[in-house]
């Protein structure tokens, strides 16, 4: 897998999404992501970290220059719950629930935004505003 090509990629797709949808700042975008199928296999069966860091890190740092939230879904092995700051648990009012994801529970995704939030926490159920799903997620 070429991580520099899907690093551009990713900006690319980010940038769209923005675009389209036109989410704005202190708003909340969820991100669905499979690494397994990015890579070319099976929803949950080739796991990587890396595809995960590089996705996760590019569509972090976008929408955190723009202020907008992100929240990142686990896979089923978590319930599909959603990694977000804390910062926005407590804003929302949404309940937390007492999880650390892993590389095959919770995901690749996940566990890149959980190294790169300042205060991780994972909740059940969020309003959001805008999302990605990549690699079939079912997110929403």
């Amino acid at each position: 897998m070429d991580l520099e090509k899907l690093k551009k990629d990713t900006q690319v797709i980010i940038d769209d999404v923005i675009k389209q949808t036109e989410i704005k700042a202190g708003q909340v975008f969820v991100l669905g992501l499979s690494s397994s199928e990015v890579n070319g296999g099976l929803i949950g069966h080739a796991s990587s970290s890396e595809i995960g860091q590089v996705i996760v890190s590019v569509i972090h740092t976008t929408l955190s220059d723009k202020g907008i939230y992100l929240a990142v879904q686990a896979c089923e092995h978590l319930n599909r719950a959603l990694l977000i700051e804390e910062e926005l648990a407590e804003k929302k009012d949404w309940e937390i629930v007492s999880v650390i994801p892993q590389l095959h529970a919770g995901g690749s995704g996940q566990v890149a935004a959980y190294q790169l939030f300042k205060s991780p926490v994972e909740v059940e159920h969020i309003v959001a505003n805008a999302g990605l799903d990549i690699g079939d997620t079912s997110i929403g």
